[in-house]
C-alpha cells in the first residue's frame, strides 16, 4: 500500500515539473513560431519587390503595370504593419495577407491570362461584406442586441457611403484607403469585443 502512494506522489511531482518545463518553454516556441511567420511574410514582399524591378529593366512590365504592381505590394505592407501593431497577427489576418500576395505574384508572372489591377479596393469591399455578416448574424444570435447593432451597421454604412465616393473620380488612392481600413478595424474590434463582452460598450466611429 505504501508502495503505491509512493509511485503516485512520484507521478504527481513528475507531472507538476513536466508542466513547469512546458510552461517556461511556451513562450518560447510561440516566439520563435512568430518570428518564422514574419520572416516569410517578408521574403515574400522582398521577392516581389524584386520581381517588379526585373520586370522594369527587362521590360515585360510596363511602367502603368508596374505602379499598379508596386502599389499593391506598399499596400499589403501597410496593411501588415497596421495588423501586427498590436503585437498578434490572427490567423484570419494572415490568411488575408496570403491571399493578396497570392493575386500580386500571380499578376507578376502571368500578366496576359492575369492583368495587372488593383487588389485594396477589392480588400475593403470584402471585409464590408464580412462584416455585413457577421452583424447580421450576431442579431441573429443575440450576441448583439438591437441598439448595438444599429450603431456598428451606422458605422459600416458610413463606411459604404464614403467608400462609393472615393470610387467616383475612378481613382483609389492607398492613402483614402488607409482611412477606410482604419475604420474597419475599429468596427471589426467592436463587433468581436461585444460578442464576448457583454460590458463592453460600443460606438460610432465618425
Amino acid at each position: 500500500m505504501k508502495n503505491i502512494a509512493v509511485l503516485f506522489i512520484v507521478l504527481g511531482l513528475l507531472s507538476i515539473v513536466t508542466s513547469c518545463v512546458a510552461s517556461s518553454q511556451g513562450p518560447a516556441y510561440q516566439e520563435r513560431y512568430t518570428n518564422q511567420k514574419q520572416d516569410i511574410f517578408h521574403e515574400r514582399i522582398e521577392n516581389q519587390q524584386r520581381r517588379i524591378n526585373q520586370g522594369i529593366e527587362s521590360g515585360e512590365l510596363t511602367r502603368k503595370e508596374a505602379g499598379i504592381l508596386q502599389d499593391n505590394l506598399n499596400w499589403i505592407r501597410d496593411k501588415y504593419a497596421r495588423m501586427t501593431a498590436n503585437g498578434i497577427l490572427t490567423q484570419n489576418e494572415q490568411e488575408r495577407l496570403d491571399k493578396m500576395l497570392d493575386k500580386n505574384s500571380e499578376m507578376i508572372k502571368n500578366k496576359k491570362h492575369n492583368p495587372a489591377r488593383q487588389l485594396y479596393g477589392a480588400d475593403v469591399q470584402d471585409r464590408i461584406d464580412s462584416q455585413q455578416r457577421r452583424i447580421n448574424q450576431g442579431l441573429s444570435s443575440g450576441k448583439l442586441n438591437r441598439h448595438e447593432a444599429d450603431i456598428v451597421q451606422d458605422n459600416l454604412s458610413e463606411i459604404r457611403r464614403r467608400y462609393a465616393k472615393m470610387r467616383k473620380d475612378g481613382v483609389l488612392t492607398i492613402k483614402e484607403l488607409g482611412k477606410l481600413d482604419k475604420m474597419l478595424d475599429e468596427n471589426s474590434k467592436m463587433i468581436s469585443r461585444k460578442e464576448f463582452n457583454r460590458d463592453y460598450n460600443i460606438k460610432r466611429i465618425y
